[in-house]
C-alpha cells in the first residue's frame, strides 16, 4: 500500500476508520477476556481453548491495525 500517492482526505478517512475498527476489536477482546476468566474460574475441567484462540486472534488483529494506524498517522504528519 503506497500512502504517498493517496490524497490527504482519503488518508484521513482511512485513519478514522482504522481507529474505529481498533476500538471495536479492543472492546470485543476485553469482553472475550472477561468471559474467558469467568469460564476459567467457574469451570473445573480446565481452560476452554476456543476463548484463548478468539482472544489471540483479536489481539493479533489489533496489532495489525495499530501498525496500519501508525503508518497512516505518520504519513499525515509529514504532510503538515
Amino acid at each position: 500500500m503506497e500512502l504517498k500517492n493517496e490524497p490527504t482526505e482519503a488518508l484521513q478517512t482511512k485513519l478514522n476508520s482504522t481507529k474505529k475498527i481498533m476500538q471495536v476489536l479492543s472492546s470485543i477482546t476485553i469482553i472475550a477476556a472477561v468471559f474467558f476468566v469467568y469460564n476459567w474460574i467457574m469451570n473445573d475441567d480446565g481452560i476452554d481453548s476456543s476463548f484463548t484462540l478468539i482472544i489471540s486472534a483479536m489481539a493479533l488483529g489489533i496489532l495489525i491495525f495499530d501498525r496500519k494506524y501508525k503508518n497512516i498517522k505518520a504519513e499525515l504528519q509529514t504532510r503538515e
